[in-house]
């Protein structure tokens, strides 16, 4: 295992991606207003879902469940809902309109959906914006789970209105960018060489304030550590509790002497 040298409190890193990524992606369209159903397909739905999304990407929504009909899942699970396709020389075509519908929405947006199953997929029929996260800002949290190329954050603190999300954990994952060598004909798009080295310096504890960018998932812009958390403190050893004294055996009467007859 390679040694990481840690990232000292109060360092300010910035990632900057704007000019790997200019003219690669079309720009985001406008999102729905809040309280806005939009319509996918004409399916007749089979279920619905509610909940915030972890990841908002243009063929995947994974929910983080609120509610749900329909199936047997529980608050908390994730619930993948994808957009329909259909098969073109044996692979998945999908559909352009919901994709348009789908990138409207972004990671930390709370939702509401009815969905149908269709290859045994759960598929969006609508969805509805109830709670706007904003697509670029600010957030603080404690990284409770990292590896090299991701690290969760239990949210401590969020954009205005998006309190709902507090305690719960976001999945940050290192930006991919194209590849600068056009030598490499193997691999047009790496993962971003500056968010490597600043992904290997982050350690379970950490805290955090995270300038992020919500595309798909959620991506970092900047970040900034402000400390640790304080582990579990030991409880105090207790005494170890004393033996009673026990009463000394009683004494034998001492023989008769020859003067006692």
């Amino acid at each position: 295992m390679l040694a990481r040298a840690g990232l000292p409190a109060g360092l300010v890193l910035t990632v900057a991606l704007g000019a790997a990524l200019a003219g690669d992606a079309p720009p985001p369209p406008q999102p729905p207003r809040v309280g806005e159903t939009l319509k996918v397909c004409d399916e007749k739905p089979e279920g619905t879902v509610s909940g915030w999304l972890r990841r908002a990407g243009a063929i995947r929504f994974q929910i983080c469940i609120e509610k749900i009909t329909g199936e047997n899942r529980k608050p908390g699970d994730s619930f993948d809902l994808m957009v329909r396709s259909h098969k073109v020389d044996g692979r998945d075509k999908f559909e352009d309109a919901d994709i348009a519908v789908f990138r409207r929405f972004a990671p930390g947006d709370r939702v509401e959906a009815e969905w149908f199953k269709d290859d045994n997929r759960p598929r969006a029929v609508t969805v509805k914006l109830t709670r706007f996260m904003p697509r670029q800002g600010a957030l603080a949290g404690k990284v409770v789970g990292r590896d090299k190329d991701w690290f969760n954050l239990e949210a401590t603190a969020l954009p205005q209105g998006c309190e709902d999300l507090k305690g719960q954990t976001l999945n940050f994952n290192i930006q991919w960018v194209r590849n600068p060598d056009t030598r490499d004909k193997k691999r047009a798009w790496i993962q971003s060489p500056e968010q490597v080295k600043l992904f290997e310096t982050l350690e379970t504890g950490d805290l955090l304030e995270v300038a992020y960018k919500g595309e798909g998932g959620f991506r970092v812009e900047g970040l900034k550590k402000t400390g640790r958390a304080e582990g579990p403190k030991n409880p105090e050893p207790r005494p170890e509790p004393k033996e009673p004294k026990k009463d000394p055996p009683p004494q034998k009467p001492a023989p008769p002497k020859d003067d006692d007859f």
